[in-house]
């Protein structure tokens, strides 16, 4: 246990963990999309932006899989004299199966999705294929580690009574 200092009133809990693997690689996302009927064609693409997240884990024997869900908003000019800029939204649901060899239970493992590259390609005027190239970012960490460190406001400490300061650390409970 720690013993606290004076002048100390709390401890918090933080965890750590010590990364024991991790990996890069790219996911292909593949769309054609289609516009509402009610909206105008598309005369011309202006923009897009993709917000993409990890839905749900799981981790079986050497592999994880992953569910997750893409949102795409395209901006393009209209056919249309009254409202010549609108937008396409659209959500694209995806599977993914990372090799993870010899991954254990017990062992948290953290997935991150990075939007590499955006293709848009207008096929016609109702019609827009979409690629998205996602890199997903694994790791692979060990069960989390408690430690014990006093509550401050920096680094330094003041003790009030004593008219000291001392440096704070954090200290692995055993």
């Amino acid at each position: 246990m720690l013993k606290r200092r004076e002048g100390q009133e709390k401890l918090k809990k933080v965890f750590f963990q010590k990364v024991l693997w991790q990996s890069q690689e790219q996911i292909l996302v593949n769309e054609i999309l289609q516009i509402n009927k009610n909206k105008p064609n598309i005369q011309e693409i202006i923009t897009a932006r993709v917000v993409a997240k990890v839905l749900d884990q799981e981790t079986l024997q050497d592999q994880t899989l992953i569910q997750g869900v893409t949102t795409i908003t395209i901006l393009y000019f209209a056919n249309s004299q009254s409202q010549p800029i609108q937008t396409l939204h659209a959500q694209m649901d995806f599977d993914h199966a990372i090799a993870i060899p010899g991954i254990e239970t017990g062992f948290s493992v953290q997935t991150d999705l990075v939007v590499e590259n955006l293709f848009l390609e207008l096929i016609n005027p109702t019609t827009v294929e979409t690629k998205i190239l996602f890199k997903l970012l694994t790791k692979i960490t060990t069960p989390d580690r408690d430690l014990e460190y006093p509550e401050i406001i920096s680094p330094f400490s003041y003790n009030k009574d004593t008219k000291n300061f001392f440096w704070a650390s954090a200290h692995y409970l055993n």
